[in-house]
Parts: C-alpha cells; sequence; structure tokens
C-alpha cells in the first residue's frame, strides 16, 4: 500500500510595467490606459488565462458527469482525479486535486490540462462547443486544434472516436474489455479499516466461487455483474506499490453506489490469482490525516478473511501492517 502526499499547485503572473518614453502625454493618456488595464484580462504568451472561469467551467462538467452517471460528485472527481495520476505518473490524492482546480488553480503543466479535457469530453462532461473555451482559459496552445483532437480520434485504445450527437452533447462507444475488478468508496477515515475488511471478503467470496465456474463459457443471457478474477502468469512484486505492469492487467470495475460520507479518502483494491496464490492490492488515499511524526500511519493494519465457502471448517485471516 502506498501513500501519496498532496500537494498544491500554482500558476504565477508577472506582470511587467514598461516606462513611458513620452512623460509629456502621459497625463492626457493616463485615464485611458487605466481604463484599459482594468478591462483587459491577464495574457500571458498570448493565451487568455482566466482560473476563475475555468474553476467554473470544470465545476459545471463535473456536476454533469455526477449526473450523467448517477454517481455523487466526490466519486466523479476521484474517479478524474486518479486517472489523471495513472495516466501522467504524478502524486495526486483522487479528488482532492481536481477540488483544487474547482476553486480556481490551473493545473501544473499543459499536458495534464489537455488529459483533464479528454477525460471530461470522455465522460460527456464537456461538451465540444466548450472545449475551445475550456482549454483558452487554462492558458492552452491552439485549443481549437487540441479540441479537435479530443473530439475526433480515439479518447482511449480500442474505443470509437468521441463524436457530438444531434442535440451537442458527446458521445462514446461502450468499452469493450474483459471484467474486472477495482472498488472506489468514499470513506470516513475511522471506518476506512472496517470497510477495507468488508470489501475484500466480498472479492475473496467471488474468487472462489468464480473458480467453480473455470472453464464454462459465459452465455448471452447471463448476470453482466459476474466478477471474474484476473489470471497473473507472474507473480507480482511486493513492494508496496500497484503501478507494476502486471497489475494493469486488473483493470477496474466501479461499483456505482457508495457511502455519502467523507469524499476525500479513498480506497482502491485489485486483485490477481494464480495456481498458488491471491494477491490482493489496496490503494488507500487519507486526506485528512491526524497526528505528527514521520509515520502517521504506523498503527494502521489491515486483515483479510477468506470465506471458503463451506468447504472447510474454518477461515484463514491473514493480517498485514501498512507499508
Amino acid at each position: 500500500m502506498e501513500r501519496f502526499d498532496s500537494k498544491n499547485h500554482a500558476r504565477f503572473v508577472l506582470i511587467i510595467a514598461k516606462a513611458v518614453p513620452n512623460k509629456r502625454n502621459w497625463h492626457s493618456e493616463s485615464s485611458e490606459c487605466i481604463s484599459e488595464s482594468l478591462e483587459r484580462r491577464i495574457v500571458r504568451m498570448g493565451k487568455t488565462l482566466n482560473s476563475r472561469r475555468f474553476g467554473q467551467l470544470l465545476s459545471t462538467a463535473v456536476k454533469r458527469i455526477a449526473a450523467h452517471e448517477d454517481k455523487n460528485i466526490a466519486l466523479i472527481q476521484d474517479e478524474i482525479g486518479y486517472s489523471l495520476r495513472k495516466k501522467n505518473g504524478a502524486t495526486y490524492e483522487g479528488g482532492s486535486i481536481i477540488e483544487h482546480w474547482r476553486k480556481g488553480n490551473l493545473p501544473p503543466d499543459l499536458a495534464i490540462t489537455f488529459t483533464l479535457a479528454k477525460t471530461l469530453a470522455t465522460k460527456k462532461g464537456l461538451e465540444p462547443d466548450e472545449c475551445e473555451t475550456f482549454l483558452n482559459y487554462a492558458g492552452y496552445p491552439n485549443p481549437a486544434s487540441a479540441c479537435q483532437e479530443i473530439f475526433s480520434q480515439p479518447s482511449v485504445e480500442g474505443e470509437e472516436p468521441i463524436q457530438p450527437s444531434p442535440s451537442g452533447k458527446s458521445i462514446a462507444a461502450e468499452k469493450d474489455g474483459k471484467p474486472t475488478l477495482m472498488v472506489n468508496i468514499a470513506l470516513n477515515q475511522r471506518t476506512l479499516i472496517v470497510a477495507i475488511i468488508a470489501v475484500l471478503t466480498v472479492i475473496v467470496v467471488g474468487v472462489y466461487l468464480w473458480q467453480f465456474r473455470v472453464g464454462e463459457k459465459v452465455g448471452a443471457g447471463q448476470n453482466p455483474f459476474l466478477l471474474e478474477a484476473v489470471y497473473a502468469e507472474e507473480r507480482p512484486e511486493i513492494n508496496g506499490r500497484l503501478d507494476d505492469a502486471i497489475w494493469d492487467k486488473a483493470q477496474p470495475i466501479l461499483f456505482a453506489r457508495h457511502p455519502e460520507i467523507n469524499g476525500g479518502t479513498t480506497a482502491v483494491v485489485k486483485f490477481l490469482w494464480n495456481e498458488a496464490h491471491l494477491y490482493v492490492g489496496v490503494d488507500v488515499n487519507d486526506t485528512q490525516v491526524e497526528g505528527a511524526g514521520e509515520t502517521p500511519w504506523d498503527s494502521d493494519s489491515i486483515s483479510v478473511a477468506i470465506e471458503n465457502g463451506g468447504r472447510f471448517r474454518e477461515h484463514r485471516v491473514e493480517e498485514g501492517r501498512v507499508i
């Protein structure tokens, strides 16, 4: 399990005042200069920056996605923040960075700005006629070309291109992939460990029940919510990280319902299996940590209870400390 420390990202605009070459015209032109400076937006390198409007458009997109997917805003922010961290290698804590940007702070670089706009468009939160304005407020160069790329090329490898619908909304083809598992839950910090134990118990039960169905062909009328574990051809390295290539095979399925508690504290669970072992990876982000020192999570631990489905007389419990 890996901890990520939240970081604040900010942009600074340097305004340089030029010396007036002709002092005789200063008084006559002063009112015009002041009026122009009050009406002019901040411009850097030829791009219009407006962090407040950027945050407003981002908030609108997040709310639109939440309504479309029937999820709360906290979970939507977690999903977007986690996807940006995975794609760009940054150390964001899920929804906390999205909340930071919604308050009028711009992303730290243009690559993340482009990926954010593409993610919002894929999740049907950013309309084609809003894309150019969104990127322009963030200072993105040539926003028209970037938006054309976002809405004409496949957003994810193997997906159909995103095209505007007749009503103006973006549509994306349903992803066709093998069912895998991830649990992304908004939890209160005090109940986080208990909830993780419950989730892992459900996952392990699913793994054991699934083993009875190995070799059976999934029919067209079968329950689409049947969970399947991902077989690991190689043993994953136990190093407290989930970004190794072997863990990428366990691509997640998100649960649509979740507790309405603290959206800043989340848990991401993945699991793999082979003939001899079951590998469970848990990524916990604690945004409200109380205490001091270099090891604030030193007393945390996780227990995994394996339900054997009645095939044996007793359960097997594995306990481990947070690393």
